[in-house]
């Protein structure tokens, strides 16, 4: 395959994948001696989610649909759960749950909505882009192996 080639594969491909949501597990600073963990699960993954512990930022902005809490103080807790990124509609969630010591309190939500509108936008944009930089990179690389012929 010569270079030309190669140049368009490496152009188009990081386009067809996108990047994988993660499990996140954070801990709030102070340990204490009775704690538990809180667990938040998306029913499908947001590109932000973000998570608050009475008041304390557990996680930020993360592409994940499942997160963990640590460290948090036995009893009652305040958790504030926000989630949306690019082309998903944003929403927020406050919820008190019950963390046990020793154990896990879990925090069940559904998913972002997609915004199709913007998916479709967003698609026709990267597409655009890499078809205005195709052609010149290919004249690039010939004109690099003096095979440019104007």
């Amino acid at each position: 395959m010569n270079l030309a080639k190669w140049l368009l594969v490496l152009l188009l491909v990081p386009a067809c994948f996108h990047h994988r949501a993660h499990d996140v597990t954070a801990r709030l600073p102070v340990p204490v001696a009775r704690s538990g963990s809180i667990d938040v699960v998306l029913n499908a993954p947001t590109r932000e989610l973000t998570i608050a512990v009475d008041g304390a930022l557990a996680v930020d902005r993360a592409h994940s649909r499942h997160a963990r809490i640590a460290n948090v103080p036995a009893g009652p807790a305040h958790v504030q759960i926000a989630v949306g990124g690019r082309c998903e509609r944003g929403g927020a969630v406050d919820e008190q749950v019950v963390v046990p010591a020793g154990g896990i309190a879990t925090v069940v939500l559904p998913g972002p909505e997609h915004d199709h509108l913007c998916a479709i936008a967003t698609g026709v944009v990267h597409v655009a882009l890499a078809a205005l930089l195709i052609r010149p990179a290919i004249h690039l690389v010939k004109a690099v192996h003096g095979h440019f012929a104007p």
